[in-house]
This record gives C-alpha cells, sequence and structure tokens, in this order.
C-alpha cells in the first residue's frame, strides 16, 4: 500500500496492528503511536476514536483508558510538533489555508461524492444543503455514540475484541457514509464491517442464518464492486454512478449487521 500510494489500506492496516499490539500486551507505546500518527493525518479516524472511547468509558477499563490517554497525548505531540521548528506565525497560517481549502472543496464536491446523502438527494429531490449535511453529521454522530454504549453494556461479558470491532466498524462506517468527502477508495475501511458481518454469520445461526448471510454479502459484492466494473452492462454502470450504489449497500449491510448483533445479545423476549 505505501509503494503503491494507496493511503487506505495502508492506514488500515496500521490501525489494525496498533489494535493487535495492544489487545495482545506486545507492545503498549508502539500501538500507541501507530494509532495516533494514522488519526493525525487521515481523519477518517478520528470517529473510530470518538467510539473507542466510549467502551473505555462503559466497560470502565482501566488498561484502556490509560491507552487512549497515551493515544491523546501523541496526537497533542504531532499537532504541537511543527510550533517546536517554525515560527508560531507561519504554522498558524498553514492551518488556516489548509481549513479554508477544505471548506471550498467540500462546498464543490459533497453532492457528487460517495457519501450516503447523494443517493438520497437523488431519491428524495435535491433540497438538500451542505448546511443539512453538517447539521445531520452531527446528528448522527451522536446516534452512533449511543448505539456504541448500548452495544458495549450489552456484551460487557464479551472478551474486549467484539465491542473494539464494533466501534472500529461503526467509527469507519460514519465517515464513509456520512462524510461530506466520502470517495469509492475509502469504502475499503468497511472491511470491519465486514469481519462483524462474518462472526454473526458463522457464529449466531440462529441470529442470521449462514445462507442468509451468505446471500447478503454477495448482493454487498455485486452493488459495492461487481457494478462499477467492465463485467456488468454499460446501463447498469451509468445508473450506479448516477445513484451511487455503493454508499446505499454498505448501508443495508450495517443495518442488517446491527440487527445481527442485538439479536445476539438482548434477551429474546425482546428481540
Amino acid at each position: 500500500a505505501a509503494l503503491m500510494g494507496k493511503v487506505e489500506p495502508l492506514s488500515l492496516g496500521m490501525v489494525f496492528l496498533a489494535l493487535v499490539w495492544y489487545m495482545q500486551g506486545r507492545n503498549f507505546w508502539g500501538a500507541a503511536f501507530l494509532l495516533a500518527w494514522t488519526a493525525s493525518w487521515k481523519f477518517q479516524w478520528l470517529p473510530f476514536l470518538g467510539l473507542f472511547a466510549t467502551v473505555a468509558f462503559v466497560r470502565q477499563d482501566r488498561s484502556l483508558q490509560k491507552f487512549l490517554g497515551a493515544v491523546a497525548l501523541l496526537l497533542l505531540v504531532f499537532f504541537a510538533f511543527p510550533f517546536a521548528l517554525l515560527p508560531f506565525e507561519r504554522v498558524w497560517e498553514a492551518h488556516q489555508a489548509w481549513f479554508n481549502t477544505l471548506d471550498a472543496v467540500v462546498e464543490i464536491y459533497w453532492s457528487i461524492e460517495h457519501n450516503l446523502f447523494v443517493p438520497f438527494r437523488k431519491i428524495f429531490g435535491n433540497g438538500m444543503t451542505l448546511r443539512h449535511v453538517h447539521n445531520l453529521g452531527l446528528l448522527l454522530g451522536v446516534v452512533f455514540f449511543l448505539i456504541t454504549m448500548a452495544a458495549t453494556f450489552i456484551s460487557r461479558k464479551e472478551r474486549l475484541w467484539v465491542p473494539v470491532l464494533f466501534s472500529l466498524s461503526l467509527g469507519t462506517g460514519y465517515y464513509v457514509l456520512f462524510s461530506p468527502m466520502s470517495q469509492a477508495p475509502g469504502y475499503l475501511l468497511g472491511c470491519p464491517l465486514l469481519l462483524l458481518a462474518n462472526v454473526f454469520r458463522t457464529e449466531e445461526k440462529s441470529a442470521w442464518p449462514i445462507k442468509r448471510g451468505t446471500v447478503l454479502l454477495t448482493l454487498y459484492w455485486l452493488m459495492s464492486g461487481w457494478i462499477f466494473s467492465d463485467l456488468s452492462p454499460a446501463v447498469l454502470r451509468a445508473w450506479a454512478h448516477e445513484y451511487k450504489t455503493l454508499p446505499l449497500a454498505y448501508f443495508v449491510l450495517l443495518i442488517v449487521t446491527l440487527v445481527a448483533f442485538f439479536r445476539k445479545y438482548l434477551p429474546a423476549n425482546v428481540t
């Protein structure tokens, strides 16, 4: 990924490696460094860090809280490092220029990128504006936070990897679905959700029968990969690009996986 300049698989691999190092107790500061470094230059990972902190809060895991404290400390170090090398005004001007450029790019491209708002706009009309997108993003951030709290609580007897994988799935899912600048390559960050979906496809047949799970994952592949390739008819490819079937397919997979997760851990009389 590094040699080919592919940032998404590179950053995803770094995050996976950091989490494995931490949960195996092999390299505490190395894991914190990798996670903080990735989040410092790829903002896609900030929603995951927020939900990861939610897991630490609900589980009351002191080790996990210390780990996230180390990540936060290193993020501050990475942010402050340029100020130690260059004049303050010069670095601050660079930050302001970066944010101004980002605002301008978002204003132009948010309505044509691969976020979930684009197909909704196509289906329900063009009344949605960038301000609506920002407000909905904040609201959905709160919803994902509450879902992660509930999932962490009901799975509190499980090993730590269960809520961590859940928070990783929802954090990356939040970015690819609701970021105004979500692009097609960013859906490689959907791998954690596919892992979570496969866990319940194979471990919990009552919640997600294996045949139904296999069919769903196949449909996801058709709607997110095959339909954009030269193997599909030109008419279908044009329709997929116009209506952005990639976020729609990912959204359906996310909803079904959430249902499977809560069906596994909630009592039968509740579900």
